[in-house]
C-alpha cells in the first residue's frame, strides 16, 4: 500500500539490554521487543522504515549527540 512507519525511542536502559542474550530482552533486539507493534502494522500494509532509538537518557543523558544521531538518521532515510 505504500505506507511506512518509523519508531523514534528514547530509553533509559542501555542498548545492551536489549542486544545482550543475558540481559532483560534476552537479545531479541529492539525491533524483537516491539515485535506486536511491527506485526500489527503489517497486518495494516504498513512497511517499517529504520528504529531509531537512544539509549541512557536519564542515567548519561547527551542531548546534543542525539539530536545530531537523529537528524543524520533522517538524512538517510529521506535524503
Amino acid at each position: 500500500q505504500g505506507k511506512k512507519y518509523m519508531l523514534s525511542l528514547t530509553w533509559n536502559a542501555p542498548l545492551e539490554a536489549f542486544t545482550d542474550k543475558d540481559q532483560f530482552f534476552e537479545g531479541v533486539g529492539v525491533d524483537g521487543a516491539y515485535l506486536p507493534f511491527h506485526k500489527a502494522n503489517q497486518f495494516l500494509g504498513m512497511d517499517p522504515l529504520p528504529t531509531f532509538i537512544v539509549n541512557d537518557v536519564i542515567k548519561m543523558p547527551d542531548v546534543p549527540s542525539y539530536i545530531a544521531e537523529y537528524r543524520k538518521h533522517l538524512a538517510e532515510i529521506f535524503a
